[in-house]
């Protein structure tokens, strides 16, 4: 079953170094070892949650979060729990355990139409279940409670991104297909909102994460060759593994990671943000040491265009 709050809360606070100015907005990441926050107020980073963390999706004034229990050496035999909380300031107000026991590590999630969106990593398929079934439950559900789509693609395509562009109606996937087992570059995946067509657009990104569609552009993080790309250019390449994304009206918040090839030490990896401007020129380097890979960054402040 999923655990209680009270061995998840926590209000430690988190050192790091900084080249640039503060960032002037509030967000939220997920990390190996937990969820944090920012607050432009004062400037200090803070664990609110322990942890292993991936999707961040805002549904009024709740969070929704996956978290992964982390067992074993292999991502496919682990299990992930889904949870809703609320905040006001740094603190956990609200907490809500919604689906408990997901077979393997669940990464990015999305919110349409009032439905909670899971691409189902290793399994080529997109869960999803209404939101009021989850929060109007008495006890957290299992996986079936979710309906299913089949996405007839190349296995393994390593699901793990997904966006709703509403003026478009398009839903954008990314099928991260293994690059480094496989050889096959990623993918994005464009669907209708009813999943009936699915288009691939093909790309020579490696290990690709966190799709999103701006200004007539596909943006997404070429992970493993540390790049952020929008369109057809990279406008940004960093010393780190990409992965996270948040983008407001003025800036450009992604997340690096240090590449591990030994699994063990990734939880203890150092990590940073990086803030650019719109043209992704550098602005603000946040340094984490030992932090674990970053996962996702979420806007509380501001509007987020990335979610």
């Amino acid at each position: 079953m999923p655990l209680p709050l009270k061995s998840l809360v926590s209000d430690e606070c988190i050192d790091f170094e900084i080249s640039g100015n503060l960032p002037t907005s509030s967000f939220l990441f997920t990390a190996a070892k937990g969820v944090f926050l920012y607050s432009a107020d004062d400037g200090k980073v803070g664990k609110i949650l322990n942890g292993k963390y991936y999707g961040l999706a805002k549904y009024g004034d709740r969070w929704i979060i996956a978290r992964s229990n982390n067992k074993g050496r292999r991502t496919a035999g682990r299990l992930s729990d889904i949870f809703a909380i609320a905040l006001k300031g740094n603190q956990v107000i609200y907490y809500k355990p919604l689906l408990w026991g997901i077979p393997g590590e669940v990464h990015q999630i999305g919110i349409l139409n009032d439905c909670l969106y899971i691409p189902h990593t290793g399994y080529n398929q997109i869960l999803y279940v209404p939101l009021k079934v989850l929060f109007g439950a008495k006890f957290p559900k299992s996986i079936f409670a979710c309906r299913s789509i089949k996405l007839k693609i190349p296995r393994p395509a390593h699901l793990n991104s997904f966006f709703y562009d509403k003026e478009k109606h398009l839903i954008y996937l990314i099928a991260h297909n293994k690059t480094v087992y496989t050889g096959r570059c990623s993918d994005v995946l464009v669907c209708d909102e009813d999943f009936s067509k699915l288009d691939v657009v093909s790309t020579t990104g490696n290990s690709v994460h966190n799709v999103c569609s701006l200004d007539e552009n596909i943006i997404y993080c070429d992970s493993i060759n540390k790049k952020l790309i929008m369109g057809e250019k990279c406008i940004f390449e960093a010393d780190k593994f990409l992965r996270g994304l948040s983008i407001t009206d003025e800036y450009i918040l992604v997340g690096g990671t240090d590449i591990c090839p030994d699994r063990n030490k990734r939880i203890s990896s150092e990590s940073g943000i990086y803030v650019l401007n719109r043209q992704g020129e550098l602005l603000t380097k946040m340094t984490f040491a030992e932090l674990g890979g970053v996962y996702e960054i979420r806007q509380l402040s501001e509007f987020d265009y990335a979610m």
